[in-house]
């Protein structure tokens, strides 16, 4: 029975207690001034700003124009050496037929040499290192890449010569050759062989 009465005294005191609170005045924020606040941000910022300010360079500096103007003395000079691929080292013009004109009647499977007047119009000496090379064309006629036999000077005139074989079936054949130099590169005109098998 003491236990009953101390439970029902202490739910009551709870009771009132939370009676009490309930009934006891809030207390209300006190306001504040934010005035000074924004003052001190800015004042902050401004500090800063001219800290960074005194930090930069106080003068720009200046791009000054040329006064004048280089002087060349002299004449430039060139010295090519090698072979200009492509260029005017290299060249050459077809002169004449030498042997076998076109439209020659050959038998088939028959051997022969042709051979060609062709000028040097270039600038290089041609020199045993630079061939007569295959075209194109139909057909190579039996032809290999062959080593020039002799130099040939810039303006000078030489006899070119491959060996060659006919075709072993009737008709007309076509094949075309041109000089090469000592790199493999083609160049000048090109050299034709034109035969009628029967």
């Amino acid at each position: 029975m003491k236990r009953k009465i101390g439970l029902v005294l202490l739910a009551g005191l709870t009771g009132l207690a939370l009676t009490l609170s309930a009934c006891a005045p809030q207390a209300t924020p006190t306001p504040v001034d934010e005035g000074p606040i924004r003052t001190s941000a800015v004042s902050t910022f401004v500090v800063e700003l001219t800290q960074t300010a005194l930090a930069l360079p106080t003068s720009t500096p200046t791009l000054e124009a040329a006064t004048s103007t280089p002087e060349l003395s002299g004449t430039p000079e060139v010295t090519v050496t090698g072979t200009v691929v492509g260029g005017i080292c290299d060249n050459s013009e077809f002169v004449a037929d030498v042997t076998v004109p076109d439209g020659t009647e050959m038998q088939p499977g028959e051997q022969f040499t042709k051979t060609w007047k062709v000028k040097n119009t270039g600038t290089c000496t041609w020199t045993t290192a630079y061939t007569i090379v295959y075209g194109g064309y139909v057909d190579r006629l039996g032809g290999q890449t062959t080593a020039l036999a002799a130099e040939v000077a810039p303006g000078q005139e030489a006899d070119i010569s491959i060996d060659l074989v006919a075709p072993t079936r009737a008709g007309n054949y076509v094949s075309a050759w041109r000089l090469a130099n000592a790199q493999a590169f083609p160049f000048g005109e090109f050299l034709t062989v034109v035969i009628v098998v029967r």
